[in-house]
């Protein structure tokens, strides 16, 4: 689960025992609300959906890679063989998240202080968002910027968010262009998921659940944007996707939200 400070909307990814004897990363309910924390958007989505479809392929997947290329060992058992067909699936697991986490602090820093870095791909991928917000005449953009506060009960913080730009020219950089189209300028929220693209087919169910998150949590007007950054970590590929039926996402995550109070009773004191 992951939380944040309802009075600074920093996040919080540790807390004090309750002994007063050291840190700890594990949040309890109980904890947070004696600490007034807030739930974020994507901790919700994830304590009620668990592992979605699309994450369940991805293990599927990376267990089937490994057990065909990993062969069994004479005399092995069955349960030493599945050991180390896990293990090798969990070290490409950790080197793709890995790699997804180097991407993301690349955007960000080049965002914050316009470093550069010197990874190639994420140098180009970095390039290529910097071309968007030019072509788009993008002004006031910040890197995790937390949307919400403690009246909503809970917050989300997208990747990018951008104060103004001009909506039309950003919706015709879309893989599939809104309708209608917005005119004029206003603002929109990007955030970055990095995927090998080659597999990419369509917005995963999760992603869809997290702008209806973020769009209830946004002072937005009706015609700003919501856009999903896919991009390649190894191919520096990217895709622009606008998030569409926005209000019947917000409704959804609505619904998912109170599944989560009820489940958990977590209510913050006023």
């Amino acid at each position: 689960m992951y939380w944040c400070d309802s009075m600074s909307l920093e996040p919080v990814y540790e807390i004090p025992l309750a002994s007063g004897k050291g840190m700890t990363d594990r949040i309890s309910i109980d904890r947070a609300k004696q600490l007034d924390l807030l739930p974020r958007v994507t901790g919700i989505i994830a304590d009620v959906l668990g592992a979605g479809w699309a994450l369940q392929q991805y293990h599927q997947k990376n267990a089937a890679f490994a057990a065909e290329h990993l062969a069994r060992e004479e005399g092995e058992c069955d349960d030493d063989y599945f050991e180390r067909v896990s293990t090798l699936a969990g070290r490409e697991a950790r080197k793709r998240r890995d790699r997804g986490t180097q991407v993301h602090l690349a955007v960000s820093r080049y965002l914050f202080d316009g470093e550069a870095s010197e990874d190639p791909c994420a140098f180009e991928l970095c390039k290529t968002l910097s071309d968007l917000l030019e072509r788009v005449d993008a002004r006031d953009i910040t890197s995790e910027h937390t949307l919400g506060d403690r009246s909503f009960g809970y917050v989300g913080t997208p990747d990018i968010y951008i104060g103004d730009c001009d909506l039309w020219a950003l919706a015709n950089e879309m893989q599939e262009r809104p309708y209608p189209m917005p005119e004029g300028r206003g603002e929109a929220v990007l955030d970055l998921k990095t995927t090998d693209l080659a597999k990419y087919r369509k917005p995963y169910r999760e992603h869809l659940y997290q702008f209806g998150g973020y769009a209830n949590l946004c002072k937005l007007g009706s015609d700003a944007l919501f856009v999903q950054w896919y991009a390649d970590p190894w191919t520096a590929r990217s895709l622009f996707v606008c998030h569409q039926d926005t209000e019947r996402w917000k409704e959804a995550f609505n619904c998912l939200y109170r599944a989560w109070l009820i489940e958990t009773g977590f209510d913050l004191p006023l």
